[in-house]
């Protein structure tokens, strides 16, 4: 996880540890408060093209954040990463409760 990193990023975007601290904050928030409305507005059935969409959303959020060089490029990729990352969980919840039969292949859980 970040907390673990937190001195780090304080030391590298010139920023005290606690406003650091404030992007597990703002990721959690934004996780919190997009989850469900994204999955809601994506519709009952929802289409593995979102999913996907969701997915690459991520991964470019994560380049993004990797190379920023302010609190506020990251705070606005952690952003970014909360709600793909809450999309996609949703999604997978909502896919895990349905029978089998109606699972989309994009976001079904696996099974181990």
């Amino acid at each position: 996880m970040i907390a673990a990193i937190l001195p780090n990023i304080a030391a590298d975007l010139v920023i005290s540890v606690a406003l650091a601290g404030s992007l597990i904050s703002i990721f959690a928030l934004a996780y919190a408060l997009s989850s469900t409305d994204l999955d809601r507005a994506d519709g009952e059935g929802g289409s593995p093209k979102a999913a996907r969409g969701a997915m690459t959303i991520f991964s470019l959020a994560n380049v993004v954040a990797a190379s920023t060089h302010t609190f506020w490029g990251l705070a606005a990729a952690r952003v970014l990463l909360a709600c793909a990352a809450g999309h996609v969980h949703a999604k997978r919840e909502r896919a895990r409760r349905r029978p089998r039969s109606r699972r989309s292949d994009v976001v079904a859980p696996s099974r181990l």
